[in-house]
């Protein structure tokens, strides 16, 4: 009589309706001669977790895209320098330009724009928290603009004049929510110019 091989993958216990698996020959390793087709091939036949079929060679090379991708963000954040001043300025609580408080002391959002309005690269500077900025930040820039670029100055106060974006103000020790076009009239006064304020000191 014919002698059955039972496949060791198969089990006496019933299937319960699902298919059983066997595995399909492979070369040895050392007979691929560099030839990894039958490699690809073989895998993509694989059944994973009743009738899934998985590509391994699909799944590592998702992840080798994943990785550079991921190389290259990193490696672009790293490029990017920092600027604690700008990224702070960007998101001050308060706008306001001479002492403060009960002491009169100075704010940091002023001292961060007198930091920037030092640099050689203050006008691009200014233009970008005026682009990123939330409102006191914008109001930052715009005075600075106001003084580095007086056409620029213009273009943007005809496009704010009638903003009502509210602006956290400090005088003393008032403190108020103006909306931008109020403060932007203050501006275009002068009333953050350079000799009230000695802004470059």
């Amino acid at each position: 009589p014919t002698k059955i091989t039972k496949n060791l993958l198969d089990s006496d216990r019933p299937s319960h309706g699902r298919q059983l698996h066997s595995l399909t020959a492979v070369k040895p390793i050392n007979e691929w001669n560099g030839d990894f087709s039958s490699v690809d091939s073989w895998v993509r036949k694989c059944k994973i977790q009743d009738g899934c079929v998985l590509s391994l060679v699909g799944q590592m090379k998702l992840c080798m895209v994943v990785a550079v991708l991921m190389s290259a963000i990193v490696a672009a954040q790293l490029g990017k320098p920092v600027d604690p001043t700008l990224e702070r300025l960007a998101e001050v609580d308060i706008f306001a330009f001479g002492g403060i408080g009960f002491a009169g002391v100075t704010s940091q959002g002023e001292k961060d724009y007198k930091i920037i309005l030092s640099r050689p690269s203050a006008l691009a500077d200014f233009e970008k928290l005026f682009t990123a900025g939330n409102a006191q930040a914008k109001s930052y820039a715009l005075v600075g603009i106001r003084a580095l670029s007086p056409e620029r100055w213009k273009e943007l106060l005809s496009k704010l004049r009638d903003s009502k974006d509210q602006v956290a103000t400090e005088s003393g020790c008032i403190v108020d929510h103006e909306p931008l076009g109020t403060v932007l009239k203050r501006i275009e006064a002068g009333d953050y110019s350079k000799r009230r304020w000695n802004l470059m000191d």
